[in-house]
């Protein structure tokens, strides 16, 4: 299982195994740029409308092209203006509040296989600061973390991740990219 944790922040996502024998890759993330729909969002907090998410911890936000509710549109919505990194949709989280420190946007998805401890791995993540004064402040220590089992939704956060960067996140513009490798060590 893959976990995500951020301010608000919109993503898209690649895991990998990488095969050194023939330098080729396979993407472990089923729907990893959100396109794929259940159904069209009609409202904010429907993650469950792509296909193969879910949300760990509080209501995180899916965000396409094809809905008609202004709010949750691509590009243009509540949270300002953003161009997917590719095709019509993205996920949207908060990862902090002030009045709420410990308030946490979690998602999780099952992997296509699971991951073997000692192989290496090599995942990245699109993501970018949301283009509003609603939730305006940068964020660092975004993560990735593996279970081996179902997270259901929870209030507690456990805040330990297997891979995260202490980069500080404040590009309102531009997608960055967040990448790590070789973490199967920490499985």
């Amino acid at each position: 299982m893959l976990f995500i944790r951020f301010k608000y922040f919109i993503i898209c996502l690649f895991v990998a195994v990488l095969l050194p024998f023939y330098g080729t890759t396979q993407n472990l993330i089923n729907n990893p740029s959100f396109e794929d729909t259940v159904s069209c969002p009609t409202n904010e907090f429907q993650l469950w409308r792509t296909d193969g998410w879910y949300a760990v911890n509080q209501t995180p936000d899916y965000f396409n092209s094809c809905t008609d509710n202004a709010d949750i549109d691509v590009p243009v919505n509540y949270f300002g203006t953003t161009y997917p990194v590719d095709g019509n949709g993205y996920v949207g989280l908060v990862s902090y509040v002030s009045t709420t420190p410990d308030f946490r946007e979690i998602i999780g998805t099952e992997l296509k296989q699971p991951l073997v401890p000692g192989t290496r791995y090599y995942i990245s993540a699109c993501i970018i600061r949301s283009d509003t004064s609603i939730a305006d402040c940068a964020v660092n220590k975004f993560g990735f973390k593996f279970s081996t089992t179902f997270m259901p939704s929870s209030p507690v956060v456990d805040n330990f991740s297997h891979l995260h960067t202490d980069s500080i996140f404040r590009d309102k513009n531009n997608w960055e990219t967040i990448k790590g490798k070789n973490f199967s060590k920490r499985l």
